[in-house]
């Protein structure tokens, strides 16, 4: 469900200013009293909306579903999954939006996703390779775990379908300063790179 909905994200995040580019949209909106960053601003905010709705969908599935089976659902441990999962939504779209800005809507949505799969893996990769690469392997594996986001950080699933407790107000607070570390930089770099392109 998390794969599914990272998916809808990236392909909707990667097409909304190229098809607006390409479909000459842009140029009436621009003509009216709308800046750059509140065109950007609302695109992402659409796009946020459009995967917590996928995202509502699969819940709701998931939720009848373990009430057939009469599993127990801790509900604030679902909400916090549910949280986690927004602010991931929040990341993959900023990300889609600055690789369309960078390059070709195929490429865009290409990259993004590859993005997204390593940084599925690399929670795993960093903790078994650190300790047998050298140090120019470290300083690799180092610069790869603060560029690229990590979705296991935002993952609770395993927690809600084993009905654990909820976690800490700490870790939460972690996971939004960590989620806003990489949707702050994207979109600034997705505004300045609109900024200068010629309407």
């Amino acid at each position: 469900m998390s794969i599914a909905t990272a998916m809808t994200v990236i392909v909707l995040g990667a097409r909304q200013l190229p098809r607006e580019f390409d479909n000459r949209t842009i140029y009436p909106l621009m003509a009216k009293p709308i800046a750059r960053h509140e065109f950007l601003v609302g695109k992402f905010l659409g796009v946020v909306a459009a995967g917590l709705f996928c995202l509502g969908l699969f819940m709701v599935i998931f939720v009848v579903g373990a009430l057939a089976m009469k599993m127990p659902v801790n509900w604030k441990t679902f909400g916090q999954f549910i949280y986690l999962q927004a602010l991931l939504v929040g990341v993959l779209a900023a990300l889609s939006f600055l690789m369309s800005m960078l390059a070709g809507l195929d490429a865009a949505i290409t990259i993004a996703a590859l993005i997204y799969l390593l940084g599925a893996v690399l929670t795993n990769a960093l903790t078994l390779l650190y300790e047998f690469v050298g140090a120019a392997g470290r300083a690799v594996l180092l610069m790869l775990n603060y560029c690229v986001p990590q979705p296991a950080l935002f993952d609770m699933s395993a927690k809600v379908v084993h009905g654990w407790p909820p976690i800490g107000a700490g870790p939460i607070a972690l996971a939004t300063a960590y989620a806003l570390m990489f949707i702050v930089p994207y979109l600034a770099l997705s505004y300045l790179l609109l900024r200068r392109r010629a309407l």
